[in-house]
Formats: structure tokens, sequence, C-alpha cells
């Protein structure tokens, strides 16, 4: 029998780190509380061996690019807005710029805060982040509105569980959006990336990957109450499959040029929702004043 492993990410300390397994010791995940809630690593046990499901990196790396390892958790709103800035009930915001390319705000701020541990077990543990108490001045200017953030990450029977919630506190509608952002290890299935393919149910034609040194980004409506994707070679065999159980609305899929892994990434809202304003189709939904809004998936392996 196998005995577990340690952290599969070479260079984090394990005081750093929330390990959780299941009952049947048959998977383990770590989560790093201080450094957005980010499950930076999920293995399942197959009979040779451990499996590390997710692509991810030590914490200098993930400090530097949190939202491009692991499991990072978006909000209050996934996706990039422009200039950092944005309108909303007739007042204007500004955010400082906080991606790669120096003038946009991308993916909220959940992913780089610390969060707090509320309740831990051997299987679970759930984390809380409020809003805007985990900002600075100048940040609290740019998103003065009051949202209590929950994610809670579960192991039941191989399965890692993510719920992620959000509640308004304040007295006024709040721009709010959801995503999480599991960046699968092409490692665990292949050992080159455009040998893997996405797919998506209700059937979509599955989408190829790109090989290293080029990137997509492809985004889908979600249809269904219960969609799966599931990234397997084109060949045939095993697959990582991602379940989409509440309130998602849109499904991106993403690989980056530079890494080799490939991101499902589910979102309450479209990508660019906070750039097109309040409202319609294609713009962030309001979350009124006591009202919640959850995201919640699941992550397995799943045998050929």
């Amino acid at each position: 029998m196998n005995a577990p492993p340690p952290c599969p990410v070479p260079g984090w300390d394990d005081s750093a780190l929330v390990r959780l397994t299941d009952a049947q010791e048959a998977a383990l995940a770590w989560i790093a509380p201080e450094m957005g809630a980010n499950c930076i690593a999920f293995a399942v046990k197959r009979a040779e061996a451990w499996v590390n499901l997710i692509f991810s990196a030590g914490p200098a790396a993930l400090r530097s690019r949190p939202t491009r390892f692991g499991i990072p958790l978006l909000a209050p709103f996934p996706g990039l807005l422009p200039g950092g800035r944005y309108a909303w009930r007739g007042a204007e915001y500004q955010l400082a710029p906080n991606a790669a390319d120096g003038r946009s705000f991308a993916h909220g701020f959940a992913h780089d805060r610390p969060w707090r541990i509320t309740r831990q077990t051997a299987s679970e543990v759930a984390l809380a982040l409020s809003l805007p108490e985990a900002l600075s001045a100048a940040e609290r200017a740019g998103y003065p509105f009051e949202i209590d953030l929950q994610a809670r990450f579960s192991l039941e029977t191989g399965t890692l569980r993510i719920a992620f919630e959000a509640v308004n506190r304040g007295h006024d509608p709040a721009p709010l959006g959801l995503g999480l952002h599991p960046y699968a290890a092409v490692a665990a299935l292949t050992e080159h990336r455009e040998d893997l393919v996405a797919e998506m149910s209700p059937p979509c034609p599955p989408v190829a990957l790109p090989p290293l040194g080029r990137s997509t980004l492809q985004q889908f409506p979600i249809a269904g109450d219960t969609p799966v994707a599931r990234l397997r070679a084109a060949r045939g065999g095993p697959a990582i499959e991602l379940r989409i159980a509440a309130s998602a609305g849109a499904l991106a899929i993403y690989a980056p040029a530079d890494q080799p892994s490939a991101s499902f990434e589910p979102t309450t809202c479209a990508l660019s929702a906070m750039a097109q304003g309040e409202g319609g189709s294609e713009g962030m939904p309001a979350l009124g004043p006591g009202e919640q809004l959850a995201l919640s998936v699941t992550l397995r392996w799943v045998d050929g």
C-alpha cells in the first residue's frame, strides 16, 4: 500500500498549509490560507503511485503570480478590467492595475489575501474573507462594497469539492461575480499538451490544446443543471474532470503559453462583465443587500 506523500510542490513549509485527506485515504489536498486560500495540490492514489492533478509552484512564484498556479479563487469579479476603471450606479471607481500587462486590474482581490480558517477537520476546511476590511485604503475607494466571502474545500471518495460563496452584508447593491481557476497539470495525463483535448457536456466540439509557446482562451455559455468538463488525451485514456454544481454562467478554457497546464474556469458571469458595466447578458450582475451568490464544483480523476 502506498504511503501518503508529502506535498508534491517543492518549497512549501508544512506549517503554511492545511492538509486534507478523505476517509478512504485515496486523495489528498493542500491549501495555503495565507496566500489566497489557494489549493496548491490535489493528489489521488492510483495503482502504482500518487498523481498530482494540479499544476502549481512554490510560495515565491505564487506570490508573484497568484492567478497562474493551483486553484485561485476569483472575487469580487473574474476577468480583466482594462485601465482598472468601472462605473456602477452612476459613480466612477478606479482600481490600481495589478495584471502582468501593467494596465489592467485582474480577477479581483480574493486570490492574494490571507484568509482565516473558520472550521477544520481531517477532510474539510472552511475559510472566510471580508471586504472591504481586507483591502487597503486605496482599494476600498475602488471597491467600497461590504461582502463576506466563504470557501469550503472537502475530500470525499477521491473527489475534491469546492464551495465558494459571497454574501452582501451592506445596504447597497454590489457588483459581484465569482470564479474558480483550477490549473490541471499536463504531466498527470501526458507528456505534451498538444496531445490533450478539452471536452464539455452538454456536447460541445472538443477543443484541441496548443503546444507550449502558444496559448488559447475560449469561453462558452453553460447549459444544463450539472455541466461536466474533462481534460484527456485525444487518443483516449484517463481524464481530469470538473463538474459544475451551482450558479456558473460561463466556462472558459485557458492554456497559457509559458507553462504545461490547462485550466477550466467556471464563472458566475462573463469574464469581461466588469468592463461591460452593469446589467445585460454580458454585464456585471448586482448582488442585492442580504443576497447570496454561490459557485460549487467537484474535481476528480476519471479512469479511461
